[in-house]
């Protein structure tokens, strides 16, 4: 049995995926982000939309909430482009 069940996409709330004292637990966001897509049975679609998901959900301001967006936009731009490869 998986340590979180599943998350129906029905569930109308928002999830976000955050590494808390990553070299206490020796893992990384990146894995953390893996390990959940995997558990969840999520696409690459799902991560990135729960990943915007962190921007719109922290306490900052909102220019700092449109460069988060913005960066992530551009990271998966690039991803993208180079899966296409």
């Amino acid at each position: 049995m998986p340590i979180f069940p599943p998350i129906p996409s029905a569930a109308c709330v928002a999830v976000t995926i955050n590494s808390d004292d990553p070299p206490f637990f020796a893992t990384t966001l990146a894995r953390d982000h893996a390990e959940t897509a995997h558990a969840q049975g999520w696409s690459h679609a799902d991560i990135v939309a729960v990943t915007r998901t962190a921007p719109n959900a922290a306490f900052c301001d909102e220019a700092t909430r449109l460069r988060l967006l913005d960066r992530l936009d551009r990271n998966m731009s690039v991803q993208s482009a180079e899966r296409s490869l």
